[in-house]
């Protein structure tokens, strides 16, 4: 049985995990990459570069494909390469993957786009909006509500009842608390431990997790010295 092809978005380290996926769960075969800095032509993990995010007209013509995983880790570029790549079609495809490790309710709810990753949990009555991102190991409780463009890096967790708003991020290791919520653009930094609300565009980090600054929408936060 053929399987579709799918194109990954990114040559970043995810982008071998999100190869790995596609390779296990055995419903896409990879074609290749799109990225903004690697040549075109080159090859990465295997696979061929075949163009640029911006160049997506030219990929689509010539490999006769619309369907494309993002390998990107960062919720805000996530969501503006997402933006560019529908403003130039609007009937992109953009699949649910799910690594067969990991362990998916059947009532849960997973919208365009998110990614789910080895080993990670997500339970019954839960919902990740578009384009989430769940990191290995990382787990998501029962009745859990988590907005578009929302990760939780590897071994993250929340208690039941949480809800987490738009571009918002729980590093790694960070733990939220039962029934709480977190606003939107907000970032949990690694190891905390969340006990009270915490409010839209804010950083907090601590056992128990304190407020440390505001930050605007978009402000990088993977690899930052605060995490």
């Amino acid at each position: 049985m053929d399987k579709n092809p799918i194109i990954i978005v990114g040559t970043s380290g995810q982008a071998g995990v999100i190869r790995d996926i596609i390779s296990q769960a055995n419903h896409f075969s990879s074609l290749g990459f799109l990225d903004s800095t690697a040549d075109i032509g080159s090859v990465v993990q295997g696979l061929p570069v075949l163009g640029r995010p911006e160049q997506l007209f030219d990929v689509v013509s010539n490999f006769g494909c619309k369907t494309f995983a993002l390998a990107i880790g960062d919720n805000f570029t996530r969501h503006k390469v997402v933006e560019m790549m529908c403003s130039q079609y609007e009937d992109l495809v953009f699949p649910v993957l799910i690594h067969p490790a990991a362990s998916i309710s059947a009532s849960a709810t997973l919208k365009r786009g998110t990614t789910i990753m080895p080993g990670a949990v997500v339970c019954s009555g839960a919902s990740i909006g578009e384009f989430g991102l769940v990191n290995t190991l990382a787990s998501v409780d029962h009745d859990n509500d988590l907005g578009d463009f929302v990760s939780l890096a590897p071994h993250a967790s929340t208690g039941g009842d949480v809800c987490i708003g738009n571009f918002s991020s729980l590093c790694i290791s960070a733990t939220v608390s039962h029934g709480l919520k977190i606003g939107q653009h907000s970032i949990v930094g690694a190891c905390s431990f969340v006990n009270v609300n915490i409010p839209d565009n804010s950083v907090f980090y601590g056992v128990p997790a304190r407020f440390v600054r505001k930050r605007k929408p978009g402000d990088p936060y993977l690899g930052g010295v605060d995490f």
